[in-house]
């Protein structure tokens, strides 16, 4: 008898093979070794169904025949076979159906998306095998085989499966009510897409855009002193006025020498916590400029591919005692890296270990990867110079408050620096201080000058800062809300929060400028409509308590039901409410999206979207849509004409499958389907 190990992908599944089953026959779909047969989902098998399939009024965007409704009763039911995938699941279904399959473990990735997809498979074949649960933390072989020994009953993570049928129920119901709700009723500007977590984070921009562009710049004029023949540098203190002039006459008065005195307090910081995925996207945001969608595939590249970090989506800044004690075996590799070489301690930083709900922070594995990217060696660098800094003592220095007294009223001040040991900056570089001469106490010459102070806006959104202003949203609430807030990190998740940003660039709702995260015109007309609505998508504490009640599924499952129930409940609320309201403004911005094309099934305008060319009468129930990006290859403007004027294009190389393997073939439009196939002849 055999155990069937189902991965999450393909180069998941060799990994695991690779370091549990000496002798292996790789078939199509999955290997077979002596004991375990390990095949793969690649990616969602399985997703929810098109409106349309669930009711055939639902084909049509109409919005007198919503809401759309989830069967609680066969959540199952909900579900269809992803047509692109197809091939992978029927591989799936037939091992499952072999006699010599005792029992099965689920070794997709230990998180809510991970579950599902091997959730998905057990329940839509009626799988009645038991399961084990294998909660990978990195893929080199010794990783694997020491999960291997802690396997953990799979009725453990039942919790964790609502949950994740809950969010995805949830955001399906919320998203496409509400997205065709709007649309129907703003009707000429396209579809006006909204979600349970994008909404709230357009609105986020949007507010700190209007407030930007609100600021009154003002100005007051202060006092700068520097002691002659010093580069230290003081300020006359809380001295502020409006005028230029009564800061001129002001100079006249002050002395041309002072008495400096000075207090000193050493002091020290800690090497920086072990990352998250969001410290990550924030760092890498701040020095390169990388996004966070891309930083977090990044991460998976060095976890997947090269398997020199741990599990990446993690929220976690600590470790258990029990990994800190494997790391510090890590350290070896880590000996003749230039820059590195210095490092003596053999024992991490105790602040490292903490409490560890799900995943543990990201670390490297030991292993030095090669052939990196560029994007990868700054990332993976990066990952290093935070864990090694952990071996290295804190960083201490010595605090320099510099006071000359004028008078009763009158002061300088300025602080400086003093260097007394780099600690952790050895390792982990740090440029934004600088150490000046230390100045002992007595008389010195003053130089004073004028210093014009500009009041400043709050700065425009970074990638960064919004991916902070998400995490921490609960410093911005008071009371249930603040604590829900907080107890769920704010909104959005490490492992989606990119993910969200980056929709809301597809959607054209916001832009860069430079750096900054701007609003378009068209994200300004979706908030603008949803404020006249007053729209319950824009508030914080909506999101925050769905949010909430998701991690409570977790914890006791027999709540998904209700939870259910009362998203049924409030879209219906919501979608009453909109239809109920008279409203004149109009959604007018997205007709520029229209085509040279026309449909070749029902003979209306194709509109030009973020990722796909699509049919104008898709609120009609035609479902025309051609991806502009398939197989892993962005078609061209003429393959893109070809196909829709002609249905299929010319020969194309260069197409990459599911499992990484190039191909080559025609592109062609199946009619009867409504879908895109390849054709090789």
């Amino acid at each position: 008898m055999k155990t069937l190990i189902i991965a999450e992908k393909p180069s998941q599944g060799r990994d695991i093979a690779g370091a549990i089953e000496p002798r292996t026959m790789r078939k199509d779909g999955y290997i077979e070794g002596d004991k375990y047969i390990i095949t793969w989902a690649v990616g969602h098998l399985l997703q929810l169904k098109d409106p349309g399939e669930i009711d055939e009024k639902y084909q049509k965007w109409n919005l007198a025949n919503l809401p759309i409704i989830i069967d609680e009763e066969n959540i199952i039911g909900n579900y269809k076979p992803n047509e692109r995938t197809t091939s992978q699941l029927k591989a799936i279904e037939q091992l499952l159906k072999r006699d010599d399959i005792e029992n099965l473990i689920n070794a997709t990735d230990p998180d809510r998306e991970g579950e599902l997809i091997f959730q998905n498979i057990y329940a839509y074949f009626k799988v009645n095998k038991p399961f084990k649960r294998l909660i990978i933390k990195d893929l080199t072989p010794d990783g694997i085989k020491e999960q291997f020994a802690n396997l953990e009953l799979g009725e453990k993570y039942e919790g964790l499966k609502m949950s994740a049928y809950g969010r995805a129920i949830s955001d399906y119901i919320i998203g496409l009510n509400m997205t065709r709700a709007y649309s129907c009723k703003y009707r000429g500007g396209g579809v006006l897409s909204v979600g349970r977590v994008q909404t709230p984070t357009l609105k986020l921009i949007y507010d700190r855009c209007k407030e930007n562009a609100g600021h009154q710049k003002k100005i007051e004029y202060g006092i700068k002193a520097k002691i002659q023949g010093t580069d230290i540098e003081l300020e006359l203190d809380k001295y502020r006025v409006a005028k230029k002039g009564e800061a001129e006459k002001k100079l006249l008065e002050l002395p041309g020498k002072l008495t400096i005195k000075s207090t000193k307090e050493d002091k020290k910081k800690s090497p920086p916590k072990l990352p998250t995925i969001i410290d990550l996207q924030k760092l890498a945001n701040n020095f390169w400029s990388y996004k966070a969608d891309s930083t977090l595939s990044i991460v998976q590249s060095l976890y997947e591919k090269h398997k020199a970090v741990s599990y990446p989506r993690t929220d976690c800044n600590f470790i258990t005692q029990n990994t800190a004690d494997k790391l510090n075996f890590r350290l070896g590799n880590f000996s003749k890296v230039k820059g590195y070489e210095h490092i003596t301690t053999k024992v991490i930083n105790e602040q490292v270990v903490g409490e560890v709900e799900a995943h543990e922070a990201i670390t490297p594995t030991g292993i030095m990867p090669q052939s990196l990217s560029d994007e990868e060696k700054n990332i993976f660098n990066l990952v290093v110079a935070i864990f090694l800094a952990n071996y290295c003592d804190d960083y201490q220095y010595r605090s320099i408050k510099y006071e000359g007294l004028i008078d009763d009223k009158n002061v300088l001040k300025g602080t400086e620096r003093e260097l007394i040991d780099l600690g952790y900056l050895k390792v982990y570089k740090d440029t934004s201080h600088t150490y000046k001469e230390i100045l002992a106490d007595g008389e010195y010459a003053i130089e004073y000058e004028i210093k014009e102070i500009e009041s400043k806006p709050k700065p425009l959104f970074t990638q960064a800062t919004l991916l902070e202003k998400m995490k921490n949203i609960h410093n911005e609430e008071e009371g249930e809300i603040k604590e829900k807030l907080k107890e769920i990190k704010g909104i959005g998740t490490g492992a989606t929060r990119g993910a969200i940003i980056e929709t809301l660039y597809k959607r054209e709702y916001i832009a860069d400028q430079k750096k900054a995260i701007v609003i378009t015109d068209k994200g300004k007309q979706i908030i603008d409509i949803l404020l006249s609505e007053n729209s319950k998508l824009l508030d914080v504490a909506y999101t925050a308590d769905l949010e909430y009640r998701l991690d409570g599924i977790i914890k006791d499952k027999s709540i998904f039901n209700s939870f259910l129930y009362d998203i049924n409940v409030m879209c219906s609320e919501m979608l009453s409410t909109l239809k109920g309201n008279r409203n004149e403004v109009r959604f007018v911005g997205v007709e520029k999206n229209r085509s040279e094309f026309i449909c070749p099934v029902c003979g209306k305008p194709v509109l030009i979207g973020e990722m796909k060319y699509y049919c104008s009468g898709y609120r009609d129930g035609c479902k025309y849509a051609i991806l502009k990006r398939v197989g892993q290859k962005n078609l061209t403007a003429n393959q893109l004409k070809t196909l829709i004027t002609k249905g299929k294009t010319a020969f194309i190389k260069g197409f990459i499958n599911h499992e990484g393997k190039k191909f080559d073939g025609y592109l062609v439009y199946n009619k009867e389907l409504m879908r895109l196939e390849f054709s090789f002849k």
